[in-house]
């Protein structure tokens, strides 16, 4: 899986990587290749249907089985809760994204005794 926030880095060290060899064997790896190969890679993620900071919303209430690690989020993930897009990868040619949801809490279903509602809150 490839993140665009990554690919920064990894021109970075590429660059990095090949100054070394081309100081100690006065030869090159290829970095032209590569940095053409992660330029391809950039204008890929940046053409996806969301760019990173774009804010988003649900568009439907997600089905959570109980076993699912995400059970005890589901109260915020339903219709219309907002979030942010923070990250953006893609894998086997599909998008997937990092979204930060604005309402993001954990709350322990299994132990909701253990909480009650501040004096003077309003719902």
């Amino acid at each position: 899986m490839i993140k665009k926030r990554d690919l920064k880095n990894i021109k970075k060290y590429i660059q990095n990587i090949e100054d070394a060899f081309q100081e100690l064997f006065s030869a090159s790896i290829g970095y032209s290749k590569l940095k053409s190969a992660i330029e391809e890679l950039e204008k890929i993620l940046n053409n996806s249907k969301f760019k990173e900071n774009d804010r988003v919303k649900l568009i439907k209430d997600l089905d959570i089985p109980k076993e699912s690690g995400w059970y005890h989020s589901k109260h915020f993930l339903t219709k219309n809760s907002p979030g942010k897009i923070e990250e953006i990868e893609i894998h086997n040619g599909k998008y997937y994204y990092g979204v930060v949801f604005d309402n993001d809490s954990y709350i322990d279903i299994f132990n909701t005794n253990n909480i009650m509602k501040n004096q003077g809150s309003s719902s």
